[in-house]
């Protein structure tokens, strides 16, 4: 622990990185994308496990954690300790979801097509007021007991392991 508060950027990039490759690899072997009814091509699911997409997530991971990072230190100072319900929470609550979630969503989305070989435009047009209801369907509660209960060097980690 004295080590990760030392260092909350390394940290933080370690573990969200370790855990979106995690993600991502439960996610393909668990729902693959063609399902299959017969035991022999079942095998081959797990065969055509695609690397390249666990290695993008993980590349996005490496940048993205660190900024979380630095984002909830900064709104730390700015905004001050939580310390249980008020206008510091709903500040911090709605930072997040009105500042951080729109950037971190459209940025996810440009970057899988981008790696996906996809317009940019279209994903974007296409997906990203779904992507944002969904996000705000789960997310300001997530925050709410994140804000409440989580050291604020810890809360990309507590992201990642939620996402």
């Amino acid at each position: 622990m004295s080590k990760f508060d030392k260092h909350p950027y390394a940290g933080n990039c370690l573990l969200g990185t370790t855990i979106g490759m995690a993600g991502d690899g439960l996610a393909q072997v668990c729902f693959p994308e063609a399902p299959s009814t017969d035991k022999a091509s079942a095998t081959t699911d797990v065969a055509n496990f695609d690397w390249k997409r666990t290695l993008s997530i993980g590349a996005y991971s490496a940048v993205v954690y660190p900024l979380l990072t630095r984002w909830y230190l900064w709104q730390e100072a700015l905004c001050g300790a939580t310390q249980g319900l008020g206008v510091v929470l709903a500040q911090k609550v709605a930072m997040d979801e009105f500042l951080l979630a729109p950037f971190f969503n459209g940025g996810y989305l440009s970057y899988a097509a981008l790696v996906g070989g996809d317009s940019v435009s279209d994903s974007l047009r296409e997906n990203f007021w779904d992507v944002m209801f969904a996000d705000w369907m789960v997310w300001p509660s997530v925050m709410v007991v994140c804000f409440l209960k989580v050291p604020v060097q810890f809360r990309p980690a507590y992201g990642a392991s939620l996402f």
